[in-house]
């Protein structure tokens, strides 16, 4: 209570009003959903960061390239002989080639993508050194289902899609150093191939095996 001095110097009291405005309080129940909310942005941020982390790891790790089902020889030119494989879980084929210095020649095989997405075949090949064997893409039949006979429809290659459940014929042209040495009775052999592809528009590159395994053997002119 305050005293209060009135006219004539009565004097009284006075108690405050409760009725004073007062600093609003806010709800508890507000409160408690403002927390809920921040914690579910906060969650949902995590997640969300997780969801990426693992989608580009999954991208970057992807191997979607698998071998084809189609096979082919060489050129009758290079006397190859041929072997095939089908034993302990192993098949396909193989095909021995007499080497000479600087010997170009071409061979094919198909890939496949057994992925769920279509990729973009963008490369293929060693393109090594100049003194050890190189191999470059240089033809391709985008679909295997299409074009004729399985040795027709290539064309000169620049890179084109690749559907899921689908194969695509390549043609790689080999090169030998014109100082390429390899002593009779040994052989240089490959049954991968590198390919580039592009995924989701990432970049990737993958040995894939060709389902061939190219083998030079060595020969008198090729004698170190």
């Amino acid at each position: 209570m305050e005293r209060v001095e009135g006219e004539g110097g009565r004097v009284g009291t006075w108690t405050p009003s409760s009725d004073r405005p007062r600093r609003p309080r806010r709800s508890r129940c507000l409160l408690a959903w403002a927390d809920a909310g921040r914690r579910a942005i906060v969650v949902t941020g995590i997640l969300l960061v997780g969801m990426l982390t693992a989608a580009g790891a999954w991208l970057v790790n992807a191997e979607p390239l698998g071998t084809g089902t189609f096979g082919f020889g060489v050129a009758d030119s290079l006397h190859a002989t041929y072997s095939d494989i089908d034993a302990l879980g192993v098949s396909g084929r193989v095909i021995r080639i007499p080497a000479a210095p600087g010997l170009v020649f071409r061979y094919r095989f198909t890939v496949a993508n057994a992925g769920s997405f279509p990729v973009t075949i963008t490369d293929a090949g060693s393109r090594a050194e100049p003194s050890a064997v190189s191999t470059s893409l240089v033809a391709r039949k985008p679909n295997m289902s299409v074009g004729g006979a399985v040795a027709e429809g290539f064309v000169p290659f620049h890179p084109f899609q690749l559907g899921p459940g689908q194969q695509s014929g390549l043609e790689m042209e080999v090169r030998l150093a014109d100082d390429f040495c390899s002593a009779p009775g040994t052989f240089l052999s490959w049954y991968q191939e590198p390919i580039s592809f592009r995924l989701f528009g990432i970049d990737r590159r993958t040995d894939v095996e060709t389902g061939t395994e190219i083998e030079l053997t060595g020969t008198a002119s090729t004698s170190c």
